[in-house]
């Protein structure tokens, strides 16, 4: 009982620490990927779930996101297992808000002998990164940056593989964008004193793919009713992310310096069963080391979620 409350005040501790969002706010906690999978689905096998939940957390620029989603998973053999997830946010800071639909994930993993399983998938967006705000004094609808868009706004590629060694397990994912969103947005564009002039502009752009590792140690505790699922992920971006410049001469595509390589961060999942068919779930991340710009808009101060499953 001591070592669960000394989790349960480690893990509120983190709630409050800092926070870099990961590659994909979806991505990262689909089952392959997630750091707590090992500790909730193993003894689901033929069965069907669906799960509820939402993130909380304070971006840059004073924006505040909320991103709610609602995940289907089902066993169609003993071995292969679909997951469906919808998300969608809320984005509000600087007077100016956005909310709507974020993007549809297909999954497929299916498991290996030896503790091992492979997955792939699809990103579909619901829109394409090009949302608009109306501004009143100037008269006149302008591209919101990417820090409020609900979605990246890319149709992306999603392969993953997992590993067991004694107690550690290990998961591998590509997430590599297919096509690229029809942002437009220019920093500047709506006036010097905007409070969007400090935002990284993403007219034109191009945003290159990530990989990542996790190494979770998952734990049991309370006659495994409780599972802490402590991990260390590491996301590597493939390239810088690009932009395109226009001015009266020319058309311009700029890399954006720092866009490029690792993110580090430590994770945990905290889960509770209720019973053998009802899960509930915290989830929190610490950085440890992370990339100098993210035009991505998924930087956070802080971030954590709490999510509820039920199996039948």
């Amino acid at each position: 009982m001591k070592n669960a409350i000394l989790i349960v005040s480690l893990f509120f501790i983190q709630f409050y620490s800092y926070a870099q969002g990961c590659s994909d706010a979806g991505f990262c906690t689909l089952d392959a990927n997630s750091s707590a999978t090992q500790s909730t689905d193993k003894d689901n096998t033929m069965l069907s779930s669906v799960s509820l939940g939402f993130s909380f957390g304070k971006a840059e620029y004073d924006i505040s996101v909320v991103a709610p989603y609602l995940t289907y998973k089902r066993y169609i053999t003993e071995n292969t297992k679909l997951e469906t997830k919808v998300t969608s946010s809320y984005q509000e800071g600087n007077g100016v808000s956005s909310s709507g639909l974020s993007d549809l994930f297909l999954y497929s993993t299916t498991k290996l002998k030896n503790n091992a399983s492979y997955s792939f998938g699809l990103k579909i967006p619901f829109n394409k990164g090009n949302e608009t705000w109306y501004n009143e004094a100037a008269d006149h609808y302008y591209t919101l940056p990417l820090n409020y868009q609900n979605s990246l706004g890319t149709f992306d590629l999603l392969l993953g593989s997992e590993f067991s060694y004694q107690n550690i397990h290990m998961s591998v994912a590509l997430q590599q964008p297919l096509t690229q969103n029809e942002n437009a947005f220019i920093a500047g564009e709506v006036g010097q004193d905007s409070a969007f002039v400090n935002f990284q502009t993403t007219n034109g752009f191009g945003r290159k793919g990530d990989i990542l590792t996790r190494f979770t140690y998952p734990i049991s505790l309370a006659e495994h009713k409780l599972n802490f699922s402590p991990a260390m992920l590491f996301i590597y971006h493939l390239g810088k992310d690009t932009y395109t410049e226009k001015n009266d001469a020319e058309t311009l595509t700029k890399g954006i310096e720092g866009s490029d390589g690792l993110t580090v961060n430590a994770t945990m999942f905290l889960d509770y069963s209720l019973n053998s068919s009802n899960v509930i779930r915290l989830f929190t991340g610490v950085p440890l080391l992370v990339r100098e710009a993210r035009p991505d808009g998924l930087t956070r101060s802080f971030v954590a979620g709490l999510d509820y499953s039920i199996s039948f």
